[in-house]
């Protein structure tokens, strides 16, 4: 059970990695559009020689594109942990196994 389990897992963290990947790749090539977390606005400073706007408008893109890169670095990682815990579930399996079989050849012996 833990085995089946543990390559159900690995194949999910698999698939949150490589969905990360492609998402990142898109993005970057400009087939789709980041994430927008970040909406549209105006900032206006009170300085000594008037009131100054700036707008937003140009750096709006490239903010939307880094945090969308640090989403997918965050997907990515947490994929990289759920295929290491499904690796060791498989892992842990395979020595369990082997130190039966050890052991059931040690009590043939006597």
């Amino acid at each position: 059970m833990n085995k089946i389990f543990g390559y159900l897992l690995t194949l999910a963290g698999l698939g949150m990695i490589l969905f990360a990947l492609v998402s990142m790749f898109k993005v970057f090539t400009g087939a789709q559009q980041p994430v927008t977390l970040v909406p549209n606005f105006n900032l206006n400073f009170n300085t000594q020689y008037g009131q100054m706007g700036l707008d937003t408008k140009d750096l709006l893109p490239i903010i939307n594109l880094m945090l969308h890169a640090m989403l997918m670095f965050f997907v990515a990682g947490a994929g990289a942990r759920v295929a290491g815990v499904g690796v060791n579930l498989v892992k842990t399996d395979a020595v369990a196994e082997a130190l039966r079989k050890n052991k059931d050849e040690e009590i043939k012996k006597l």
